[in-house]
């Protein structure tokens, strides 16, 4: 995925580094929770200035999944 981010960027294919900070970020989901939301963060504010409202509903639903899941199970 580092590479398609990369050749991304290189040819300033903002939609297209968009949906590969996405897909890093779920990657990344798994081991390093931080590095995970930055992912997520740069692609929301990249799909923002598209306007690329699918991208961003994918995201919304990615950030809330992982956010439930540090928050641990819920004790009733």
């Amino acid at each position: 995925i580092n590479g398609a981010l990369t050749l991304a960027r290189a040819q300033q294919e903002a939609g297209h580094v968009s949906w590969a900070l996405r897909c890093l970020g779920d990657i990344l989901a798994a081991t390093n929770r931080a590095a995970s939301q930055e992912a997520y963060e740069e692609a929301i504010c990249l799909a923002t200035a598209l306007n690329m409202r699918q991208l961003l509903v994918e995201l919304a639903d990615r950030r809330s999944i992982h956010a439930r899941k540090a928050a641990g199970p819920v004790v009733t």
